[in-house]
């Protein structure tokens, strides 16, 4: 689906006013607002490939891609877990031919750079969220997601083709990361040449048993 509303009046919190969301993402992470708020979404591709081919604009959103303001894929989903691998390939082929840029928003897959060379790095801007350095931790509050250091060695190669790649520690919280991995963590970014990094902080309050080890994740020391 592709939608203007998650970022209206927000573009100063974000540089893709245009958001596409897949199907609900497979990683099951416990911190995860979009599946707190919907774990039931379902992806819109067709309507993004008409959306992206339109030719006369009725819309806001349409006017905001007349524009060239960037789309965002995505701010509920990732694009690159399994469940949407096909999809985010069949998007990025109708992407790959605008001036628009892409925001993607992820925790990668092993096979994910093979998608985002087809927009190449003077399109793409990728933000790579990472939350735990603690692989037994993480197991439990991002259960299918690919580990952080595999995330960071993703970030070093996309870096070594000059991308703009963005580390999101999000969430930033000392339950997760204390202090000591948080600058282990900041180093090995500094290291992968990652040379933006945005922090958000945690509200235990919006965490629900959205996925299987969620409570279990949440009260981790």
């Amino acid at each position: 689906m592709i939608s203007d509303r998650c970022f209206l009046g927000r573009i100063a919190a974000s540089p893709g006013s245009i958001d596409y969301t897949g199907n609900t993402c497979q990683y099951a992470c416990a911190y995860c607002f979009a599946n707190i708020n919907d774990c039931n979404r379902k992806e819109g591709l067709k309507a993004a490939i008409n959306f992206l081919n339109k030719e006369k604009p009725s819309t806001y959103a349409d006017a905001l891609l007349i524009s060239g303001y960037p789309i965002c894929v995505s701010n509920r989903s990732d694009p690159f877990s399994p469940n949407n691998f096909a999809s985010t390939e069949a998007l990025f082929t109708h992407l790959a031919e605008r001036d628009n840029g892409v925001f993607i928003q992820t925790k990668t897959n092993p096979e994910c750079e093979f998608l985002i060379d087809m927009l190449g790095p003077k399109k793409a801007v990728i933000y790579i969220s990472v939350s735990i350095l603690n692989e037994e931790k993480s197991r439990i509050v991002e259960p299918k997601a690919p580990s952080t250091y595999e995330r960071i060695e993703t970030m070093k190669r996309l870096r070594s083709k000059g991308y703009h790649v963005i580390a999101a520690i999000c969430p930033c919280s000392d339950v997760w990361l204390p202090k000591e991995d948080f600058i282990v963590l900041t180093n090995e970014l500094k290291k992968a040449d990652v040379r933006h990094v945005r922090t958000f902080g945690y509200e235990p309050n919006k965490v629900k048993r959205n996925v299987a080890g969620s409570q279990k994740a949440i009260t981790l020391r």
